[in-house]
């Protein structure tokens, strides 16, 4: 997604490591680390090939935070002062809630410009042309997706894959 105007230096995409922050809380509010049981197979893959990777990287990442309450209240006030409109809903007796967020703002090194991505189905999708970008160009052994390194003004790099298949 872009913003509004012609010219565009941002870009959203979605990440893990908030989720494995929200079971490391939920860890330490019941005082079980090391301890999470998957119940479906989803669940399974998601603790196998990201949590058990993630999880001793998350107190080194700053733009994370999260909570976890038996109190809804707690939660809800936690997020609408980080500037969520989401509200949980009200948790049963013996439950609790969780909630994280990664605050990680940056802007490209250079703009791009508003497209539409076409695919091969005719669907159509907001995007950015991004001409003569990229500090690299990566392939991955078994993963037939290119990955692009790019700069943000910030000098941090941020890798990006387009994956044909969610």
């Amino acid at each position: 997604m872009t913003d509004s105007t012609e010219r565009t230096n941002r870009t959203r995409c979605e990440v893990t490591y908030p989720i494995v922050s929200a079971l490391l809380k939920a860890e330490e509010f019941l005082k079980c680390a090391d301890n999470l049981i998957p119940i479906n197979q989803t669940q399974k893959t998601f603790v196998e090939e990201f949590y058990n990777s993630c999880k001793k990287e998350i107190p080194k990442i700053k733009e994370i935070e999260s909570i976890a309450d038996t109190n809804v209240k707690n939660i809800n006030k936690w997020l609408k002062e980080r500037g969520f409109s989401i509200q949980l809903s009200p948790i049963s007796k013996g439950n609790f809630g969780v909630a994280s967020m990664l605050d990680l703002f940056g802007k490209w090194a250079n703009n791009g410009e508003k497209w539409t991505v076409v695919t091969e189905k005719e669907e159509y999708f907001p995007g950015v042309k991004m001409a003569n970008y990229g500090l690299g160009f990566y392939r991955l052994e078994g993963n037939p997706n290119i990955i692009i390194e790019i700069e943000t003004r910030a000098s941090d790099r941020v890798y990006l894959m387009m994956a044909d298949d969610a």
